[in-house]
Order: C-alpha cells, then sequence, then structure tokens
C-alpha cells in the first residue's frame, strides 16, 4: 500500500478571474503531520477545501488513497468525507446548540448510532480533548480555546483517518495556542491520524509538524522536515521567517 494518502497534482484554482493557485503539486503520507505553511491569501485553507471536496479545481488532480475523485460527484462525496475530520477556522460551532448536541451533529447525520450510543461517544471525544462535563454548556459559555477544543471534539466523533485543521490557532493567546498544538500532537500519536495543518503560526508549525510546504505564488515552493526548513531555506523561507524567532534559530 502507497504510504501517500492525499495527492494534489497541478492544481490550479482562481477565484472571479485571479489565481490562487498555479500548478499546486503536495503529496501527504500516511500517518504523518504535514504542515501547509504560508502568507494570508497564499491558498492554504483552499488546498484543504480540495481534499475534502468543498471546492473543485480548475486544472489538475486530487488523489485520496490513490482514487481520483477530482470528478467524484456530490452523492459520492458524502461518503468519502467519513474518512476525514474538519476543524475550520473560528471553530464553527452552532450557537444556538449545545456542547452535545454540535459534537453530536455528525453523528445524527450520518450514522445509525441510537441516543445512548451518541451520548457515550460524545462524552468520550470531549473527554479526549480535556473537556468533560461540558455538554450542557452553550457555546458563548466556553472560552475561545475551549470552542476550538470542542471543534476537534466534534471532527474527530467519526474516527476519521485523516483530520484537517484550518488556522487551529487563530484568534487565540500564546498558553492556548501552545494547548491547541499539544492537542494536535496528543491526537495523532494516541488515535495514529493523518493530520493536515494549514497556519501562518510559525511556532505551532514548527513544534508539531513532521513535514513542512511553504506555499508562495500558488505553488509549494519548499517542502521538508522542519529541520531541513530550519537549517536549508530557500529564498521565499528566508523571506517569510524574516524577523522570527527561527530566522535566528
Amino acid at each position: 500500500m502507497s504510504d501517500v494518502l492525499i495527492a494534489l497534482q497541478g492544481i490550479c484554482k482562481s477565484f472571479d478571474g485571479k489565481a490562487v493557485l498555479r500548478g499546486l503539486d503536495l503529496e501527504v503520507r500516511r500517518a504523518e503531520t504535514f504542515t501547509i505553511l504560508g502568507g494570508s491569501g497564499s491558498g492554504k485553507s483552499v488546498s484543504l477545501k480540495l481534499m475534502i471536496g468543498l471546492l473543485r479545481a480548475d486544472a489538475g488532480r486530487v488523489l485520496v488513497k490513490g482514487r481520483d475523485v477530482t470528478q467524484l460527484p456530490e452523492r459520492d462525496w458524502v461518503a468519502l468525507r467519513g474518512d476525514f475530520g474538519m476543524v475550520f477556522q473560528g471553530a464553527a460551532l452552532f450557537d444556538s446548540l449545545s456542547i452535545l448536541e454540535n459534537v453530536a451533529y455528525p453523528l445524527r447525520e450520518h450514522s445509525d448510532l441510537g441516543e445512548a450510543e451518541i451520548r457515550a461517544r460524545v462524552a468520550e471525544k470531549l473527554a479526549l480533548v480535556g473537556l468533560e462535563g461540558i455538554e450542557a454548556q452553550l457555546p458563548a459559555e466556553l472560552s475561545g480555546g475551549m470552542r476550538k477544543r470542542v471543534a476537534v471534539a466534534r471532527a474527530v466523533a467519526f474516527d476519521p483517518e485523516i483530520i484537517l485543521y484550518d488556522e487551529p490557532t487563530a484568534g487565540l493567546d500564546p498558553a492556548n495556542n501552545r494547548r491547541i498544538g499539544e492537542l494536535i500532537a496528543s491526537l495523532q500519536a494516541r488515535l495514529g491520524v493523518t493530520s493536515v495543518v494549514v497556519t501562518h503560526d510559525l511556532s505551532l508549525c514548527f513544534a508539531l509538524s513532521d513535514r513542512i510546504g511553504l506555499l508562495d505564488d500558488g505553488r509549494l515552493v519548499q517542502v521538508g522536515s522542519p529541520e531541513e526548513l530550519r537549517g536549508q531555506p530557500g529564498a521565499e523561507a528566508r523571506e517569510f521567517f524574516a524577523g522570527s524567532e527561527i530566522a535566528g534559530a
């Protein structure tokens, strides 16, 4: 079995005539944490949405576990998305629903589990992210860091093989940044999942990644381990790291 779980090949994507991705080539290996690093507007989140079929490429191919899903009909994507969990930027919780109902939402929509099984699954996943006993609360009653952890619990409710994180530390203070990074690493180790993280947060990126891809001008301009990007940064990486602790490491 190939160790490449997700591949984007020659992907082009434009919005309103503006090119965002210009022939993107990317491979994510089984059971690794791959981080897509780049500035705002560089196409990082677009890349994630292409992987999970929320957007369609203008050109190129998307492969998931060796299967070409570029033109996959939406009805077939519904089943395939069971392999994915996604943590959206801003957590994207339903404000009017309790934490129980937020985490249970994908289970109610896409499984045949009974009520007792759903409640047990929700309790298990909340415990996994360190939030036992908050099922009755509303999102507005939680801190930003806690809402992000609830979003992670919802993403793993289906026991996915792949977890996609879209700017998981955006808007959080340094302490919660660190906590979310530790949670991502813990889930990777405990569940053996494949993680794809989109961020512009250098400290998060270098703390948890097995490999990093730097996205610039619609393409990956450098791919390597954290040690490789620290030790031998290309011109684009040096510019991106300028003024950071990474640059002085």
